[in-house]
Protein backbone atom coordinates (compact mmCIF):
# COMPACT_ATOMS: atom_id res chain seq x y z
CA UNK A 1 0.00 0.00 0.00
CA UNK A 2 1.61 3.23 -1.13
CA UNK A 3 -0.04 6.41 0.04
CA UNK A 4 -0.60 9.30 -2.34
CA UNK A 5 1.27 11.68 -0.03
CA UNK A 6 4.41 9.55 -0.34
CA UNK A 7 4.21 9.58 -4.12
CA UNK A 8 3.83 13.36 -4.09
CA UNK A 9 6.78 13.72 -1.74
CA UNK A 10 8.91 11.63 -4.08
CA UNK A 11 8.05 13.99 -6.95
CA UNK A 12 8.92 17.00 -4.80
CA UNK A 13 12.25 15.43 -3.82
CA UNK A 14 13.09 14.80 -7.46
CA UNK A 15 12.46 18.48 -8.29
CA UNK A 16 14.56 19.66 -5.36
CA UNK A 17 17.42 17.45 -6.52
CA UNK A 18 17.22 18.93 -10.03
CA UNK A 19 17.38 22.42 -8.54
CA UNK A 20 20.38 21.39 -6.45
CA UNK A 21 22.16 20.04 -9.55
CA UNK A 22 21.57 23.30 -11.43
CA UNK A 23 22.78 25.36 -8.46
CA UNK A 24 25.89 23.21 -7.93
CA UNK A 25 26.78 23.43 -11.62
CA UNK A 26 26.59 27.24 -11.60
CA UNK A 27 28.67 27.44 -8.41
CA UNK A 28 31.30 25.07 -9.80
CA UNK A 29 31.60 27.22 -12.92
CA UNK A 30 31.59 30.43 -10.81
CA UNK A 31 28.82 32.09 -12.75
CA UNK A 32 25.23 33.28 -12.50
CA UNK A 33 22.31 31.21 -13.78
CA UNK A 34 21.67 31.37 -17.51
CA UNK A 35 18.24 32.73 -18.57
CA UNK A 36 17.17 29.19 -19.41
CA UNK A 37 18.32 27.87 -16.03
CA UNK A 38 16.60 30.71 -14.20
CA UNK A 39 13.34 30.03 -16.03
CA UNK A 40 13.60 26.31 -15.24
CA UNK A 41 14.24 27.03 -11.56
CA UNK A 42 11.25 29.40 -11.41
CA UNK A 43 9.02 26.78 -13.03
CA UNK A 44 10.24 24.18 -10.57
CA UNK A 45 9.50 26.56 -7.69
CA UNK A 46 5.91 26.78 -8.89
CA UNK A 47 5.66 22.98 -9.19
CA UNK A 48 7.12 22.50 -5.71
CA UNK A 49 4.68 25.01 -4.21
CA UNK A 50 1.82 23.19 -5.91
CA UNK A 51 3.11 19.84 -4.64
CA UNK A 52 3.34 21.24 -1.10
CA UNK A 53 -0.35 22.10 -1.26
CA UNK A 54 -1.24 18.67 -2.68
CA UNK A 55 0.83 16.90 -0.02
CA UNK A 56 -0.85 18.82 2.78
CA UNK A 57 -4.28 17.95 1.38
CA UNK A 58 -3.34 14.30 0.84
CA UNK A 59 -2.01 13.94 4.39
CA UNK A 60 -5.22 15.41 5.83
CA UNK A 61 -7.31 13.01 3.75
CA UNK A 62 -5.17 10.03 4.73
CA UNK A 63 -5.32 10.96 8.41
CA UNK A 64 -9.10 11.26 8.10
CA UNK A 65 -9.33 7.83 6.45
CA UNK A 66 -7.22 6.29 9.20
CA UNK A 67 -9.41 7.86 11.87
CA UNK A 68 -12.49 6.42 10.21
CA UNK A 69 -10.74 3.08 9.73
CA UNK A 70 -10.01 2.96 13.45
CA UNK A 71 -13.77 3.05 14.00
CA UNK A 72 -14.75 0.61 11.28
CA UNK A 73 -11.79 -1.73 10.72
CA UNK A 74 -12.20 -4.92 12.70
CA UNK A 75 -10.18 -7.96 13.61
CA UNK A 76 -11.79 -11.34 13.96
CA UNK A 77 -13.55 -10.32 17.14
CA UNK A 78 -15.13 -7.13 15.69
CA UNK A 79 -13.44 -5.22 18.49
CA UNK A 80 -13.28 -1.44 18.73
CA UNK A 81 -9.81 -0.01 18.11
CA UNK A 82 -8.99 3.40 19.43
CA UNK A 83 -6.23 5.48 17.87
CA UNK A 84 -3.40 7.37 19.52
CA UNK A 85 -3.66 11.02 18.56
CA UNK A 86 0.06 11.39 19.23
CA UNK A 87 1.07 8.80 16.64
CA UNK A 88 2.45 9.69 13.24
CA UNK A 89 0.36 8.98 10.16
CA UNK A 90 2.82 6.21 9.22
CA UNK A 91 2.48 4.55 12.62
CA UNK A 92 -1.29 4.83 12.50
CA UNK A 93 -1.30 3.10 9.14
CA UNK A 94 0.90 0.29 10.47
CA UNK A 95 -1.39 -0.10 13.48
CA UNK A 96 -4.42 -0.20 11.20
CA UNK A 97 -2.85 -3.00 9.14
CA UNK A 98 -2.10 -4.96 12.30
CA UNK A 99 -5.66 -4.59 13.51
CA UNK A 100 -7.17 -5.78 10.24
CA UNK A 101 -4.82 -8.73 9.79
CA UNK A 102 -6.43 -12.09 10.58
CA UNK A 103 -4.22 -15.09 11.20
CA UNK A 104 -6.96 -17.63 10.55
CA UNK A 105 -7.96 -15.84 7.34
CA UNK A 106 -4.33 -15.99 6.19
CA UNK A 107 -4.31 -19.73 6.91
CA UNK A 108 -7.49 -20.25 4.90
CA UNK A 109 -6.25 -18.25 1.95
CA UNK A 110 -2.82 -19.90 1.97
CA UNK A 111 -4.53 -23.29 2.07
CA UNK A 112 -6.47 -22.28 -1.04
CA UNK A 113 -3.30 -21.03 -2.68
CA UNK A 114 -4.10 -17.32 -2.87
CA UNK A 115 -3.59 -14.48 -0.40
CA UNK A 116 -5.74 -11.38 -0.73
CA UNK A 117 -6.27 -8.02 0.92
CA UNK A 118 -4.32 -7.02 4.01
CA UNK A 119 -3.02 -10.58 4.47
CA UNK A 120 -1.23 -10.34 1.10
CA UNK A 121 0.03 -6.90 2.00
CA UNK A 122 1.51 -8.15 5.28
CA UNK A 123 3.09 -11.13 3.49
CA UNK A 124 4.72 -8.86 0.89
CA UNK A 125 6.21 -6.68 3.62
CA UNK A 126 7.58 -9.73 5.43
CA UNK A 127 9.18 -11.18 2.29
CA UNK A 128 10.83 -7.86 1.51
CA UNK A 129 12.21 -7.69 5.05
CA UNK A 130 13.43 -11.30 4.94
CA UNK A 131 15.19 -10.70 1.61
CA UNK A 132 17.03 -7.72 3.10
CA UNK A 133 18.26 -10.01 5.91
CA UNK A 134 19.20 -12.89 3.56
CA UNK A 135 16.72 -15.16 5.36
CA UNK A 136 15.34 -18.15 3.49
CA UNK A 137 11.67 -17.15 3.36
CA UNK A 138 10.78 -18.92 0.13
CA UNK A 139 7.44 -17.69 -1.14
CA UNK A 140 4.99 -20.25 -2.45
CA UNK A 141 1.28 -20.21 -3.23
CA UNK A 142 0.61 -21.93 0.09
CA UNK A 143 2.78 -19.89 2.43
CA UNK A 144 2.58 -16.55 4.13
CA UNK A 145 4.91 -14.56 6.36
CA UNK A 146 4.59 -11.86 8.97
CA UNK A 147 7.22 -9.12 9.47
CA UNK A 148 9.21 -8.59 12.64
CA UNK A 149 7.19 -5.58 13.80
CA UNK A 150 4.15 -7.87 14.08
CA UNK A 151 6.01 -10.46 16.13
CA UNK A 152 6.31 -8.57 19.36
CA UNK A 153 4.94 -5.40 20.92
CA UNK A 154 7.39 -3.02 22.55
CA UNK A 155 5.14 -2.12 25.48
CA UNK A 156 4.05 -5.51 26.74
CA UNK A 157 3.89 -6.20 30.45
CA UNK A 158 2.23 -8.73 32.67
CA UNK A 159 -0.40 -6.29 33.90
CA UNK A 160 -0.64 -3.92 30.96
CA UNK A 161 -1.97 -6.17 28.23
CA UNK A 162 -5.50 -6.93 29.44
CA UNK A 163 -4.23 -10.07 31.12
CA UNK A 164 -2.90 -11.83 28.02
CA UNK A 165 0.27 -12.71 29.91
CA UNK A 166 -1.41 -12.92 33.28
CA UNK A 167 -3.30 -16.09 32.51
CA UNK A 168 -6.24 -15.17 30.27
CA UNK A 169 -6.36 -17.77 27.52
CA UNK A 170 -8.60 -15.78 25.18
CA UNK A 171 -8.17 -12.01 24.85
CA UNK A 172 -11.19 -10.02 23.75
CA UNK A 173 -9.40 -8.68 20.67
CA UNK A 174 -6.72 -10.41 18.62
CA UNK A 175 -3.69 -8.52 17.39
CA UNK A 176 -0.77 -10.49 16.01
CA UNK A 177 1.71 -7.91 17.24
CA UNK A 178 0.74 -8.69 20.82
CA UNK A 179 0.35 -12.42 20.57
CA UNK A 180 2.86 -14.32 18.48
CA UNK A 181 5.88 -14.12 20.80
CA UNK A 182 4.65 -13.71 24.39
CA UNK A 183 6.66 -12.27 27.25
CA UNK A 184 9.39 -14.70 28.30
CA UNK A 185 9.96 -15.60 31.94
CA UNK A 186 13.62 -14.84 31.21
CA UNK A 187 12.60 -11.23 30.69
CA UNK A 188 11.03 -11.21 34.15
CA UNK A 189 14.52 -12.02 35.43
CA UNK A 190 16.03 -9.19 33.38
CA UNK A 191 17.24 -10.86 30.17
CA UNK A 192 17.28 -8.70 27.04
CA UNK A 193 14.99 -9.36 24.05
CA UNK A 194 16.11 -7.83 20.75
CA UNK A 195 13.82 -8.09 17.74
CA UNK A 196 14.14 -6.96 14.14
CA UNK A 197 17.89 -7.66 14.06
CA UNK A 198 19.88 -7.32 10.85
CA UNK A 199 23.12 -9.22 10.31
CA UNK A 200 25.24 -10.56 13.16
CA UNK A 201 25.27 -8.68 16.46
CA UNK A 202 28.53 -8.38 18.41
CA UNK A 203 28.21 -7.88 22.16
CA UNK A 204 31.39 -6.03 23.25
CA UNK A 205 32.80 -6.71 26.70
CA UNK A 206 35.36 -4.23 28.00
CA UNK A 207 38.09 -6.17 29.80
CA UNK A 208 39.32 -4.34 32.87
CA UNK A 209 42.83 -3.02 33.25
CA UNK A 210 44.82 -1.98 36.30
CA UNK A 211 46.25 1.37 37.44
CA UNK A 212 49.96 1.49 38.33
CA UNK A 213 51.42 3.43 41.23
CA UNK A 214 54.15 5.75 39.91
CA UNK A 215 56.64 8.31 41.09
CA UNK A 216 55.70 11.95 40.73
CA UNK A 217 57.19 12.40 37.26
CA UNK A 218 57.37 8.78 36.12
CA UNK A 219 56.01 8.12 32.62
CA UNK A 220 52.76 6.25 32.24
CA UNK A 221 52.85 3.00 30.30
CA UNK A 222 49.91 2.97 27.90
CA UNK A 223 47.62 -0.04 28.05
CA UNK A 224 45.12 -1.16 25.45
CA UNK A 225 41.57 -1.47 26.68
CA UNK A 226 40.51 -4.63 24.88
CA UNK A 227 36.93 -4.93 23.74
CA UNK A 228 35.79 -8.42 22.91
CA UNK A 229 32.64 -10.42 23.22
CA UNK A 230 30.44 -13.06 21.65
CA UNK A 231 28.57 -12.60 18.40
CA UNK A 232 24.86 -13.26 18.09
CA UNK A 233 24.07 -15.08 14.83
CA UNK A 234 20.65 -16.33 13.72
CA UNK A 235 19.63 -19.97 14.14
CA UNK A 236 16.52 -21.50 12.59
CA UNK A 237 13.70 -22.89 14.69
CA UNK A 238 10.79 -24.71 13.06
CA UNK A 239 7.70 -26.65 14.04
CA UNK A 240 4.57 -28.14 12.54
CA UNK A 241 1.04 -28.34 13.91
CA UNK A 242 -2.13 -29.98 12.63
CA UNK A 243 -5.29 -27.84 12.65
CA UNK A 244 -8.74 -29.11 11.74
CA UNK A 245 -10.43 -27.56 8.74
CA UNK A 246 -13.58 -27.02 10.77
CA UNK A 247 -11.64 -25.06 13.40
CA UNK A 248 -9.85 -23.00 10.76
CA UNK A 249 -13.11 -22.05 9.02
CA UNK A 250 -14.48 -20.49 12.21
CA UNK A 251 -14.13 -16.74 12.60
CA UNK A 252 -14.63 -16.09 16.28
CA UNK A 253 -12.15 -14.43 18.60
CA UNK A 254 -11.84 -17.63 20.64
CA UNK A 255 -10.81 -19.72 17.64
CA UNK A 256 -8.35 -17.10 16.38
CA UNK A 257 -6.77 -16.96 19.83
CA UNK A 258 -6.62 -20.74 20.06
CA UNK A 259 -4.77 -21.07 16.76
CA UNK A 260 -2.33 -18.28 17.56
CA UNK A 261 -1.71 -19.67 21.04
CA UNK A 262 -0.56 -22.98 19.55
CA UNK A 263 2.21 -21.14 17.72
CA UNK A 264 3.05 -18.60 20.41
CA UNK A 265 3.43 -21.36 23.00
CA UNK A 266 5.70 -23.33 20.68
CA UNK A 267 7.86 -20.27 20.00
CA UNK A 268 8.09 -19.44 23.70
CA UNK A 269 9.05 -22.99 24.68
CA UNK A 270 11.66 -23.28 21.93
CA UNK A 271 13.40 -20.03 22.85
CA UNK A 272 13.34 -20.51 26.62
CA UNK A 273 14.31 -24.18 26.60
CA UNK A 274 17.28 -23.44 24.35
CA UNK A 275 18.29 -20.41 26.43
CA UNK A 276 18.59 -22.61 29.50
CA UNK A 277 20.01 -25.88 28.16
CA UNK A 278 20.57 -25.63 24.39
CA UNK A 279 23.34 -27.84 23.01
CA UNK A 280 25.02 -25.13 20.91
CA UNK A 281 24.83 -27.20 17.72
CA UNK A 282 21.59 -26.63 15.84
CA UNK A 283 20.22 -25.04 19.00
CA UNK A 284 21.56 -21.93 20.72
CA UNK A 285 24.12 -22.62 23.44
CA UNK A 286 22.14 -22.66 26.67
CA UNK A 287 23.25 -21.12 29.94
CA UNK A 288 23.88 -24.47 31.65
CA UNK A 289 26.37 -25.40 28.91
CA UNK A 290 28.22 -22.10 28.53
CA UNK A 291 31.95 -22.33 29.36
CA UNK A 292 33.12 -19.90 32.01
CA UNK A 293 30.07 -19.78 34.28
CA UNK A 294 30.82 -20.25 37.97
CA UNK A 295 30.19 -23.77 39.25
CA UNK A 296 29.30 -24.75 42.79
CA UNK A 297 31.82 -26.75 44.79
CA UNK A 298 29.04 -29.29 45.32
CA UNK A 299 29.67 -32.30 43.05
CA UNK A 300 27.31 -34.92 44.53
CA UNK A 301 23.55 -34.96 45.02
CA UNK A 302 22.38 -33.22 48.18
CA UNK A 303 19.30 -31.56 49.62
CA UNK A 304 19.34 -27.75 49.47
CA UNK A 305 20.51 -25.65 52.41
CA UNK A 306 20.89 -21.95 53.05
CA UNK A 307 24.64 -22.35 52.54
CA UNK A 308 24.00 -23.40 48.92
CA UNK A 309 22.16 -20.14 48.28
CA UNK A 310 24.93 -18.08 49.83
CA UNK A 311 27.58 -19.97 47.87
CA UNK A 312 26.07 -19.04 44.49
CA UNK A 313 25.69 -15.40 45.51
CA UNK A 314 29.30 -15.36 46.67
CA UNK A 315 30.60 -16.90 43.44
CA UNK A 316 29.00 -14.17 41.35
CA UNK A 317 30.10 -11.45 43.76
CA UNK A 318 33.70 -12.72 43.86
CA UNK A 319 33.86 -12.80 40.05
CA UNK A 320 33.48 -8.98 40.03
CA UNK A 321 30.62 -9.31 37.58
CA UNK A 322 27.84 -6.82 37.12
CA UNK A 323 24.79 -6.75 39.40
CA UNK A 324 22.07 -5.11 37.31
CA UNK A 325 19.41 -7.86 37.34
CA UNK A 326 20.41 -10.46 39.89
CA UNK A 327 18.03 -13.36 40.47
CA UNK A 328 17.57 -17.12 40.83
CA UNK A 329 16.03 -19.62 38.40
CA UNK A 330 14.97 -23.18 39.18
CA UNK A 331 12.42 -25.76 38.11
CA UNK A 332 9.06 -26.03 39.85
CA UNK A 333 10.03 -29.14 41.81
CA UNK A 334 13.03 -27.48 43.44
CA UNK A 335 10.97 -24.36 44.11
CA UNK A 336 8.48 -26.42 46.09
CA UNK A 337 11.32 -27.97 48.10
CA UNK A 338 12.89 -24.57 48.81
CA UNK A 339 9.58 -23.32 50.16
CA UNK A 340 9.66 -26.08 52.77
CA UNK A 341 13.32 -25.84 53.87
CA UNK A 342 13.92 -23.69 56.94
CA UNK A 343 16.60 -21.04 56.71
CA UNK A 344 17.85 -21.85 60.22
CA UNK A 345 16.70 -23.52 63.40
CA UNK A 346 15.32 -20.51 65.23
CA UNK A 347 13.88 -17.83 62.92
CA UNK A 348 11.00 -19.84 61.50
CA UNK A 349 11.86 -18.48 58.03
CA UNK A 350 12.08 -20.59 54.88
CA UNK A 351 14.58 -20.39 52.03
CA UNK A 352 11.97 -19.35 49.47
CA UNK A 353 9.34 -16.89 50.65
CA UNK A 354 7.09 -14.60 48.62
CA UNK A 355 9.09 -15.07 45.45
CA UNK A 356 12.41 -14.26 47.13
CA UNK A 357 15.33 -16.65 47.53
CA UNK A 358 18.17 -15.42 49.67
CA UNK A 359 16.63 -11.96 49.45
CA UNK A 360 16.77 -12.01 45.64
CA UNK A 361 14.11 -12.49 42.97
CA UNK A 362 13.28 -16.11 42.13
CA UNK A 363 11.52 -17.53 39.06
CA UNK A 364 10.52 -21.16 38.59
CA UNK A 365 9.78 -22.87 35.26
CA UNK A 366 9.05 -26.40 34.08
CA UNK A 367 11.45 -25.69 31.18
CA UNK A 368 14.44 -25.88 33.52
CA UNK A 369 15.63 -29.48 32.94
CA UNK A 370 16.55 -32.18 35.40
CA UNK A 371 20.22 -33.16 35.14
CA UNK A 372 20.73 -36.84 35.93
CA UNK A 373 17.81 -36.67 38.37
CA UNK A 374 19.07 -33.50 40.07
CA UNK A 375 17.51 -30.04 39.98
CA UNK A 376 19.85 -27.18 38.97
CA UNK A 377 19.70 -23.80 40.65
CA UNK A 378 20.98 -20.84 38.62
CA UNK A 379 21.90 -17.43 39.99
CA UNK A 380 23.26 -14.43 38.17
CA UNK A 381 22.88 -11.11 36.44
CA UNK A 382 20.29 -11.87 33.77
CA UNK A 383 20.96 -8.65 31.90
CA UNK A 384 24.00 -10.49 30.54
CA UNK A 385 21.68 -12.83 28.60
CA UNK A 386 20.42 -11.60 25.23
CA UNK A 387 17.69 -13.24 23.15
CA UNK A 388 17.78 -12.05 19.54
CA UNK A 389 15.31 -12.49 16.70
CA UNK A 390 15.81 -11.80 13.01
CA UNK A 391 12.91 -10.91 10.74
CA UNK A 392 9.42 -12.25 11.31
CA UNK A 393 8.06 -15.76 10.81
CA UNK A 394 7.07 -17.79 7.78
CA UNK A 395 4.10 -20.16 7.74
CA UNK A 396 3.65 -22.87 5.12
CA UNK A 397 0.27 -24.59 4.80
CA UNK A 398 -0.05 -28.20 3.65
CA UNK A 399 -3.74 -28.90 2.88
CA UNK A 400 -3.10 -32.35 1.38
CA UNK A 401 -1.18 -34.64 3.79
CA UNK A 402 -3.99 -34.77 6.38
CA UNK A 403 -6.88 -34.09 4.01
CA UNK A 404 -8.40 -37.47 4.82
CA UNK A 405 -8.55 -36.46 8.47
CA UNK A 406 -10.20 -33.12 7.69
CA UNK A 407 -7.16 -31.14 8.74
CA UNK A 408 -4.30 -29.05 7.42
CA UNK A 409 -0.67 -29.07 8.55
CA UNK A 410 0.98 -25.71 9.21
CA UNK A 411 4.76 -25.33 9.45
CA UNK A 412 6.42 -22.27 10.96
CA UNK A 413 10.01 -21.06 10.61
CA UNK A 414 11.63 -18.31 12.66
CA UNK A 415 15.22 -17.21 13.24
CA UNK A 416 16.53 -16.51 16.72
CA UNK A 417 19.47 -17.11 19.04
CA UNK A 418 20.50 -16.72 22.66
CA UNK A 419 23.89 -15.63 23.94
CA UNK A 420 25.57 -14.91 27.27
CA UNK A 421 27.75 -11.82 27.09
CA UNK A 422 29.53 -12.34 30.42
CA UNK A 423 29.54 -15.98 31.64
CA UNK A 424 31.14 -15.16 34.99
CA UNK A 425 28.02 -13.17 35.86
CA UNK A 426 26.27 -16.53 36.50
CA UNK A 427 26.71 -19.38 38.97
CA UNK A 428 25.00 -22.77 39.04
CA UNK A 429 24.58 -25.70 41.40
CA UNK A 430 23.68 -28.80 39.35
CA UNK A 431 23.35 -31.27 42.21
CA UNK A 432 20.40 -30.27 44.35
CA UNK A 433 17.78 -32.95 44.95
CA UNK A 434 14.15 -32.96 45.86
Amino acid sequence: MKRKSLQLKELRTALLRKQQETTDKAKAEKREFTPEEQQELDNQDDEIADLDTQIETAERNEARELRMASLTATSVGQGFHGGDLGESSEQREVNNIQKRFSFSKALREASAGKLEGVEKEVNDMALKEAASLNLDFKSTDRSFSIPSYMMRATTQSVTGDAGAFGGALVPTDIRMVNDFVPKLFLEDLGANLLTGLTGNLSLPINKSFELDWLDENEAVTLKASEFSGPTLKPKRAAAGVMISNQLMLQSSVDVEALIINQFRSAAKRAIERAAINGNGLKQPLGLLNVPGINLSAVTAAKTPEYADILELKGLVRDADSTDISLGFLSDNVLASVLEGVKKDAGSGRFLLEEGKLGGMKHVASSLVPELAGNHPLIYGDWSQMTVGQWGGAQFTVDPFTQAGSGAIVVYVNLYANVIIALPKAFAVNKFLTA
